[in-house]
């Protein structure tokens, strides 16, 4: 879905809670970023970002169950800003409370968990939760500007 209006475009895909269908994410995203205009470093950074939420939702919210048209994806585009918001209906968790994992710690000895959303913390301007009626809504913002697109 692609909605264009004056302040910039919209974008999204509903997707079932399965692995599987981060490729028809990727595939969304290839087509945003080409259509935008935004350069690699940028495009990586919202795939893993986007990629680690996903996979976090599938895991925890759903413990892998596969339920049909499950998580929502929006993109908002505009010159300045990306904005993708990831949304379910698994039970309420907030990522954004998530303690950073503690990085000193040899990987062997480390406890299991939180890189994916240290990775979206440290890739993305901005990250934030809100839970809203029966729905997860993870927010994620990268600057389009300023940076090496």
């Amino acid at each position: 879905m692609n909605k264009e209006n004056k302040t910039g475009r919209h974008y999204a895909i509903t997707i079932d809670s399965d692995y599987k269908e981060i490729e028809r994410v990727n595939d969304l995203i290839t087509k945003i970023v080409d259509r935008e205009g935004i350069g690699e470093d940028i495009t990586s950074a919202l795939r893993i970002a986007l990629e680690e939420m996903i996979c976090n939702s599938i895991m925890h919210g759903f413990n892998g169950a596969i339920l049909k048209d499950a998580i929502h994806v929006s993109f908002d585009m505009t010159p300045e800003t990306a904005k993708i918001r990831i949304v379910d209906h698994a039970p309420a968790f907030n990522p954004v409370e998530e303690p950073a994992p503690d990085l000193s710690v040899a990987f062997e000895e480390r406890e299991p968990g939180g890189m994916g959303i240290h990775l979206a913390r440290n890739l993305m301007d901005k990250f934030t939760y809100e839970y809203s009626g029966d729905s997860n809504i993870v927010t994620l913002e990268k600057s389009l500007t300023g940076h090496n697109n």
